[in-house]
């Protein structure tokens, strides 16, 4: 199933924004704007994929699992319920609107950026 492994790349997405913009100069302010950007909208974009396969249980809606190490059988159990799936949606529309609005408006935009992912 595609929606199966999305909830990990809906917090891999801006994490790893915050990773490329961290080695970005904060001279490149242009560059700062187009990686928060695409990261922030590479979130919301896979969120609304998850949004759109919602199936309604009376626990976690959506559940990932990743074995780590199979032999000694570590897994990593990633799971959201409700409330928090549609906060999760909301912030993740969010974010990329308050980008676009202080496109012009931030002046230190590297810290600012950073922060909003």
């Amino acid at each position: 199933m595609l929606r199966r492994g999305l909830l990990i790349y809906v917090l891999l997405f801006p994490l790893a924004g915050v990773l490329v913009v961290c080695f970005i100069p904060a001279r490149e302010k242009t560059l700062l704007k187009v990686v928060s950007l695409t990261a922030a909208l590479s979130a919301s974009v896979t969120s609304i994929v998850l949004w759109w396969g919602y199936r309604s249980t009376w626990f976690y809606r959506v559940v990932t699992r990743f074995n780590l190490v199979p032999i000694i059988n570590v897994n990593f159990p990633l799971g959201i319920e409700d409330l928090t799936f549609c906060i999760l949606v909301l912030t993740t529309l969010i974010v990329p609107v308050i980008i676009l609005i202080g496109w012009d408006a931030i002046e230190d935009k590297k810290k600012i950026l950073i922060f909003f992912l």
